[in-house]
């Protein structure tokens, strides 16, 4: 950060990030009463990433009424590589299960080659106004974003799927301090998340689909008296949802998901030096 005047900060970041996993997961397919076949599937994934972002800071007064104004700009480069094993088939029954020896590979894929890559920019601008003493704070603003992506066929590192998606993005939010202790608080914003990416299982393993939009509202009290404070909120969550059609075996985007639920969260400072934080919540998803 860096302050060009009192009232105007500059800040700048940037981060990189590189994940290796190897999972073995067992794939069953079965009938009504439990009974069918399954195989064995090993997954070597590596996942590299780069992000920035830089701003500007600004607060002032416009007459009675006080602006927090935020100027940013944010970049995130990833690059995914995976290849996979598969054994043969064995049977297997959900209530009669029967432990068996590791599967042995049928099928090698080879090393893990890129099977995608993912560009994301981001410009976003926010205003906080402050009025009665910032005793009500209304957040407003808008988040322009461009989402690139790009699939590769397993093995081949062939490009086989290109998307590019611009969405602008609202962004509002309220904050009514009843007292100096005690706040309401509602929001509502939206986002910009890359599109999923076809499993193995389907035959059209590996297709990268357009980037979709998710949408959050929330609303809820907080408490915050310094060494002990709680939060409650409700909130739903809805965004589009891939499904593998069992007939077909084709994977696309052709369903909803929406989250409903309430959080409690709760934390304090019983003693110096010992900080406690707890909560529950309460999740009702539909597909």
């Amino acid at each position: 950060e860096y302050d060009f005047l009192s009232w105007l900060t500059a800040y700048a970041a940037a981060g990189a990030d590189h994940s290796n996993e190897y999972g073995q997961y067992w794939a069953p397919s079965v009938d009504a009463a439990g009974i069918g076949s399954a195989y064995r599937l090993g997954v070597p994934y590596q996942n590299t990433s780069q992000s920035g972002e830089t701003g500007l800071n600004a607060h002032f007064d416009a007459g009675p009424v006080s602006n927090k104004v935020n100027l940013g700009f944010s970049i995130l480069n990833q690059k995914k590589t995976a290849s996979y094993t598969l054994s043969d088939s064995l049977p297997t029954n959900l209530y009669d299960y029967v432990a068996v020896p590791f599967p042995q590979t049928i099928y090698d894929g080879g090393s893990p080659v890129v099977t995608g890559r993912t560009k994301l920019h981001s410009l976003a601008l926010s205003d906080t106004l402050g009025f009665i003493d910032d005793h009500v704070l209304l957040t407003v603003g808008a988040r322009k974003q461009t989402l690139q992506e790009a699939g590769y066929a397993y093995g081949t590192c062939v490009q086989t799927s290109t998307h590019r998606k611009d969405a602008t993005s609202p962004v509002i939010g309220l904050v009514v301090k009843l007292n100096p202790n005690l706040s309401l608080f509602a929001n509502s914003i939206q986002g910009l998340s890359e599109g999923p990416e076809a499993p193995t299982g389907a035959v059209n393993v590996g297709q990268v689909f357009p980037p979709y939009k998710s949408k959050q509202v929330e609303t809820g009290i907080k408490y915050d008296q310094g060494n002990f404070g709680s939060t409650f909120s409700l909130f739903q969550i809805k965004q589009p949802s891939g499904i593998l059609n069992d007939k077909t075996l084709v994977y696309s985007i052709a369903g909803e998901q929406r989250n409903r639920g309430a959080e409690w969260n709760i934390y304090g400072q019983p003693v110096s030096g010992l900080k406690l934080v707890g909560g529950a919540s309460y999740i009702n998803a539909k597909m």
